[in-house]
């Protein structure tokens, strides 16, 4: 469903754990099903009003999310973030909170956003971060440890600026303005 209520594509699931074929089938990309254009979930954050949403990586995220009672969560459609998906957002939220998956390609799909996004900082957006744990997705997380804790590890979300000191320049010996050039 796009962000006006009209059914744009199909997709799902496959219940076959055989790592021969496709774990998600979608829709093939046309002119109504852009997935670097869509957000999954964006119409329903809009009827909810919320004023701030949690980015996670798939729509079955989403759909788990929703399950535990945790509003708010839209996803990429599984693909890298781009900057269309982050205008909308920008337009419809003032806080965007970036959770996606504990595994690798989670961690590399955080960094691109980080760096995304600092295209679009400004006084009325507010970007945050979730880092889970090595193994862990929004549903695992959520089935595992509650939906209140997820709930904490949203309120606890680091800021973009804490992002970068912590992640970006934990590696280096001095923050940029102290390096002798």
């Amino acid at each position: 469903i796009n962000e006006y209520g009209d059914t744009v594509g199909f997709g799902g699931r496959t219940l076959d754990n055989d790592c021969k074929h496709a774990k998600y089938l979608n829709s093939p990309e046309g002119p109504l099903f852009n997935k670097s254009v869509l957000i999954y979930g964006l119409y329903y954050l809009k009827k909810q009003r919320l004023d701030a949403c949690v980015v996670v990586e798939g729509y079955m995220d989403v759909v788990m999310l929703s399950q535990y009672g945790i509003d708010g969560a839209v996803a990429c459609m599984g693909t890298s973030l781009t900057a269309e998906q982050v205008k909308k957002l920008k337009w419809h939220c003032n806080e965007i909170t970036f959770c996606f998956d504990g595994d690798s390609s989670g961690k590399r799909a955080t960094k691109k956003a980080y760096e995304l996004i600092l295209k679009f900082v400004d006084d009325h957006t507010r970007f945050r971060f979730i880092d889970l744990p090595e193994g862990y997705d929004p549903d695992s997380y959520c089935c595992e440890f509650g939906a209140d804790k997820f709930k904490e590890l949203c309120s606890n979300a680091i800021y973009l600026s804490e992002y970068i000191e912590e992640k970006l320049l934990s590696n280096t010996k001095a923050i940029p303005e102290q390096r002798v050039l």
